[in-house]
């Protein structure tokens, strides 16, 4: 229950953690892409080499779902995290069908990197690092955009 009680996703707002004094840098990652093709996989793939490169991650897997859902590769991606300190990804998109899914879809994600402080998710294009207060702050922003105009 405690770990509860300090979680984000449930709307407390603790001092932003970072996690990055318990990892020996270069950051270990895995790469994930999806697309419905092969070449936008491989462009996605330059994107997340050429940001790793520049922030000091180094990647230590690539999983792809040539795909218009996240599928096995996800999964295969999740799996390794015993591997690595974390998942980079182009986009938060990468991790759901439809961009209407995303409430229903990246509050458990968010929440299972954000809220664990074991392992960390990276994208590029929204700024979230779960490892730095920066990024956590990205991830608190999606996360209020995505909340359900139900629970209001």
């Amino acid at each position: 229950m405690e770990a509860e009680k300090d979680c984000v996703c449930t709307g407390s707002r603790p001092w932003f953690r970072t996690v990055a004094a318990n990892f020996s840098h270069p950051v270990r990652l895995i790469a994930y892409a999806r697309s419905e093709s092969e070449t936008k996989c491989l462009e996605q793939f330059d994107r997340i080499d050429e940001f790793c490169n520049s922030n000091n991650f180094e990647l230590v897997g690539r999983f792809r779902d040539i795909a218009s859902v996240p599928g096995v590769g996800l999964h295969q991606a999740i799996q390794q995290l015993s591997h690595a300190n974390g998942i980079v990804a182009v986009d938060l998109d990468r991790f759901v069908h439809h961009h209407q899914d995303r409430l229903l879809d990246l509050k458990p994600l968010l929440h299972q990197f954000f809220c664990s402080g074991t392992r960390f998710l990276v994208t590029i294009k929204e700024g979230v690092n779960t490892q730095s207060a920066a990024g956590q702050k990205a991830a608190l922003e999606v996360m209020d955009s995505l909340k359900d105009p139900l629970e209001d």
